[in-house]
């Protein structure tokens, strides 16, 4: 049987807009007037070239953000103090422009490491023109982890006419890191959709033990279905969910990638 969710309101509250907006609100959705400007803090100039994709609160209350910059082919970190300041010990007040590659990029997830490492889960544009999930390790300034893939970089490599899309991504206990999101055919048609997980190892491989080649894909021919969020059970299984525009998916795996049907449902059950 499925354990129980729980929601939990978590206050007080930061919201981040794709444009770069920060608000700062209380729980009573006031304004919190101590954080940046009257509450509200805004990244840059508010040029489209700019554009903040994910957040993380770091242990010391200081704020990163990641998204993507200028034409789609850098990452642009930004960390702000606990006050909503750029953080001036971070990169060039407070930004770090990351060349990723010749092809567009973008940075949807952040997960940050005890050590205080972070990874951007990415989704990155192969050279067959094909999307590719994807993941760069940085050190504590902002700085690519050179011990970790090539310049801090690792793909899922490249699979023919198919584009993979990374919506979220979730760090094991042992290191290894989870990606969720979706599988389509690059050439629109519709019979090869599916919510698909991808897993790589702590050092930045594909892992072998896990599905396919590190891939498991449920295929929902023209439903438009994707995983956005995947977490842990005590005991390892692992469950992710997501929607489309009408409809919502929840399923839980084994540890290797095997769906669990250990649960009194069939499978039009788990996509109710």
């Amino acid at each position: 049987m499925f354990s129980k969710i729980t929601l939990r309101h978590l206050v007080p509250v930061l919201v981040f807009f794709a444009q770069g907006l920060f608000l700062h609100a209380q729980s009573n959705w006031e304004r919190d007037a101590a954080f940046g400007s009257g509450g509200l803090m805004r990244i840059g100039g508010g040029r489209e070239q700019e554009s903040i994709r994910s957040m993380a609160v770091l242990p010391d209350g200081k704020i990163l953000t990641a998204g993507r910059y200028g034409n789609d082919r850098s990452f642009i970190l930004v960390r702000y103090q606990p006050n909503g300041q750029p953080d001036p010990v971070f990169g060039q007040n407070g930004k770090i422009y990351v060349p990723v590659s010749t092809l567009p990029c973008d940075a949807p997830e952040i997960i940050v490491l005890a050590d205080g490492r972070f990874i951007l889960g990415a989704n990155i544009e192969s050279f067959q023109g094909t999307g590719v999930f994807g993941l760069m390790r940085f050190m504590p300034d902002g700085q690519p982890d050179n011990s970790f893939g090539i310049n801090g970089l690792v793909t899922s490599g490249s699979n023919p006419g198919l584009n993979h899309h990374l919506n979220s991504i979730a760090r094991q206990p042992d290191g290894k890191i989870l990606v969720a999101g979706a599988t389509n055919l690059d050439d629109g048609d519709e019979s090869e959709q599916s919510v698909t997980l991808y897993r790589f190892t702590a050092t930045g491989n594909p892992d072998n033990s896990f599905g396919t080649s590190g891939m498991v894909r449920l295929t929902y021919p023209g439903e438009k279905l994707e995983f956005n969020a995947v977490d842990f059970l005590a005991d390892g299984r692992i469950v992710a969910a997501g929607s489309n525009a009408d409809r919502i998916i929840v399923a839980r795996f084994m540890n290797n990638g095997v769906i669990d049907w250990d649960q009194p449902m069939d499978l039009a059950d788990v996509k109710s």
